[in-house]
């Protein structure tokens, strides 16, 4: 038996509210909860160690670690991340501040859009110019050692920016500036706008690496800290999950951090697929509802679900990132009353510390998990995640709080309200990703997990109209399970812009080698950003290496006709940036399915205890079900809840499900 066969994989996901952990054998998994520390290392290494005590494993090399953290997102979020300089071409300076003009909302004409994160006096430039067809102005590098020098005398710089204009088609003059400023500085990170983004939309570019140089000296920290607490532990470094929804090695995510930006969630998708596939519920939606947000996506027939047209905290960062959409929803999510009397949920949420006010920390404010506890949807009498016991008075007397704030009459009503806000967040959060893009809901099914996102499933598949749901035992921690099942993945991209009709076959296979950095053509995976000549924005199409440029050319104007209800099948097309792809099978990819979703089921007790519920306003009896040990084949009817060591699925009158062969949860509206 080899080494890859007994290894352990642990998967960890550092969450805002809890540290999810789960530790495969090729036989089965463990799972684990713990609050996140305020040092997110030591929550992982307190989780790895949890895991390895169940297991009854020591520490070994032969341990394989692989890690989704919310590091960067965080540094971004909180304007937390490296004091940093930007250095562009001489007179683009203001390039970060100029933008593209366009306003954050199309009717408030004094809303400021995002400052950048870089101070405008500390935006310099560089004598050099590059065009379009190379070099117009050489570098002048002894003016960039003088930058150097004055860059030296900035207090507390951390990182430095650069981005020269055309650095996509020769990248010479950002090379060499890099060059001279790390022997310059070399405590400070230096990163170059080619290294990450040799794409053409200098602004874009911009923003992409300075937020890398920004959020790069707290992650580089992080990352260096917990690669030193493992090896401490005899353990050996972790994987990183990039949002691309492939890991790197640590050396290679410190490198340009921004590719973390979606790190946890990315696992979820990874895991949600596999459920979606092997239970043959595609189209679908996912629903992961954690503590403090709600990430959602939708998975169709094939796997190509990457985005590079995405805002984070309001700036764009063209890196290339899994389609997820999420908003401040989750079960730690302060409800509050505005200005104008109206009940909202979020975005400020309560996390780890205090947390809930159900969670005896000292929190006072209601949040959506006091809500549901309240409403009888989450167990009274034993402990739930991470051993935690909810104090069901703590909840009452925060939701009388906001009940009187509100006007409401009793804390359950007020309770009713928060549990209906979010819900409608989480909806109207779905249809970012299904209905703006052209999907239609009805026919998708809701694959459901996080901590909350059970709770809130068949509620918003009534919104939604769809008529299906699925969930899994080990759905409280998937985004760590999905974090295991990732493969290894490096992106590569370049800005061509010429007309797809330029290309025959071998040309376009060639220029694909090419961007993907190898003459081997075998497991390539590849797309371009193609769009109508004349139009501003293109639409990113995946094809299979090799295709015709015909064929990719008819998938493009089968996506326009998707997304934007028209398609010109008789205008030309052009090639804006090719995009390549290298995957390698990840830790867990000779693991078994069965063993890794199912989790050990045993049979049912006989006897079903039930509880007291709220639901729409009135009191019902509700059958509870305990998850873990329910036998393949139950059958389950609501109103009912169904419980797991780390969520807990609500069940309403109407809606009834059973286990399938695969372990699954599968419920139906009306069956």
């Amino acid at each position: 038996m080899s080494d890859r066969d007994t290894a352990v994989v642990i998967g960890v996901d550092v969450g805002g509210t809890f540290t999810d952990a789960v530790g495969i054998l090729p036989d089965g998994i463990v799972t684990e909860k713990v609050v996140t520390s305020e040092r997110q290392e030591d929550g992982v290494l307190q989780a790895c160690s949890e895991i390895l005590s169940r297991l009854g494993r020591g520490a070994s090399e032969s341990t394989v670690i692989v890690h989704g953290s919310t590091v960067a997102t965080n540094a971004l979020l909180e304007r937390r991340g490296a004091r940093t300089a930007f250095v562009a071409t001489e007179g683009f300076r203001d390039l970060l501040w100029l933008g593209r003009q366009a306003r954050p909302s199309l009717y408030r004409l004094c809303e400021a859009p995002p400052a950048p994160v870089v101070e405008r006096e500390w935006c310099f430039e560089v004598p050099e110019r590059v065009g379009p067809d190379g070099v117009i102005r050489p570098l002048d590098e002894a003016a960039v050692r003088g930058l150097g020098s004055e860059l030296s005398l900035l207090e507390g710089l951390e990182a430095v920016a650069i981005c020269f204009l055309f650095s996509f088609v020769d990248p010479s003059h950002e090379e060499r500036t890099a060059e001279i400023l790390r022997e310059l500085l070399p405590e400070v990170f230096v990163v170059a706008s080619h290294e990450l983004l040799p794409e053409l939309r200098e602004y874009e570019r911009a923003t992409t690496v300075t937020l890398d140089a920004y959020v790069g000296p707290p992650t580089r920290r992080y990352l260096a800290s917990l690669g030193g607490g493992l090896r401490e532990s005899g353990l050996p470094e972790p994987l990183i999950m990039l949002s691309s929804g492939g890991v790197a090695e640590l050396e290679q995510a410190s490198a340009h951090p921004a590719g973390m930006m979606l790190s946890g969630p990315a696992g979820g998708v990874i895991a949600a697929r596999l459920i979606a596939e092997k239970g043959g519920h595609l189209p679908a939606i996912g629903l992961d509802m954690g503590g403090t947000s709600c990430d959602v996506f939708f998975l169709g027939d094939d796997d190509a679900q990457i985005t590079v047209e995405r805002k984070v905290a309001g700036l764009p960062l063209r890196l290339p990132m899994l389609d997820i959409h999420t908003v401040s929803a989750g079960g730690g999510s302060v409800a509050w009353v505005d200005s104008g009397g109206a009940l909202r949920v979020g975005p400020r949420s309560a996390g780890a510390w205090p947390g809930p006010a159900c969670y005896g920390r000292g929190g006072t404010e209601a949040t959506v998990t006091d809500a549901t506890l309240v409403l009888g949807y989450l167990p009274r009498d034993r402990g739930i995640a991470g051993h935690m016991r909810l104090d069901v008075a703590e909840a009452e007397a925060a939701l009388g709080r906001l009940a009187e704030a509100a006007g409401y009459d009793t804390p359950q009503e007020a309770a009713e309200g928060v549990y209906e806000v979010a819900t409608h967040e989480v909806v109207r959060a779905l249809h970012v990703v299904s209905v703006e893009r052209g999907h239609d809901p009805e026919q998708c099914t809701v694959i459901a997990f996080g901590g909350a996102g059970p709770v809130h499933a068949c509620a918003v598949a009534d919104l939604l109209g769809a008529s299906r749901v699925v969930f899994v035992r080990a759905g409280g921690v998937l985004c760590a399970l999905g974090l295991a099942l990732a493969d290894q993945r490096v992106d590569r991209s370049l800005s061509v812009l010429r007309p797809l009709a330029s290309f025959d076959r071998e040309t376009l296979a060639a220029a694909i080698s090419r961007v993907a950095g190898t003459g081997e053509e075998s497991g390539i995976s590849c797309a371009a950003d193609l769009r109508y000549k004349g139009q501003s924005f293109e639409l990113t199409v995946p094809f299979a290496f090799g295709a015709p440029p015909s064929k990719v050319e008819a998938a493009f104007h089968q996506l326009h006709d998707l997304r934007y209800g028209h398609a010109h099948r008789d205008w030309p097309v052009e090639v804006v940036t090719l995009r390549a792809w290298r995957t390698s099978e990840g830790a867990g990819a000779t693991l078994s399915p069965d063993a890794l979703l199912s989790s050990g089921a045993r049979p049912v007790p006989e006897k079903r205890p039930s509880r007291e519920i709220r639901w729409q306003g009135e009191t019902v009896l509700a059958t509870v079900v305990d998850g873990a040990r329910a036998s393949d084949g139950i059958t389950v009817s609501g109103p009912a809840i169904v419980e797991f060591a780390e969520s807990t699925c609500v069940l309403p009158e109407g809606w009834s499900g059973t286990t399938d062969e695969n372990g699954f949860f599968v419920l139906s509206r009306g069956a």
